[in-house]
């Protein structure tokens, strides 16, 4: 979840420090931010995705999903 600012859109962008702090505290898994890849820049609500390379040659689809606080 993000705080809105004005317009209705987030306070600011989802960052991969964010994500990865996300995914541990709901997997325990930890995931170094410079591993997340996005696509494009997280400005807005909505579903997103991106990758996260966990091993060599390995990487994960996940999506991320921004709502309002």
């Amino acid at each position: 979840t993000a705080r809105a600012g004005q317009g209705g859109k987030p306070f600011g962008s989802v960052t991969s420090k964010e994500i990865a702090v996300e995914i541990e505290s709901k997997f325990g898994e930890t995931v170094d931010k410079k591993k997340i890849m996005l696509e494009s820049e997280i400005k807005s609500f909505g579903t997103f995705t991106a990758e996260v390379k966990l091993h060599p040659g390995v990487t994960a689809k996940v999506y991320i999903t921004v709502s309002e606080e």
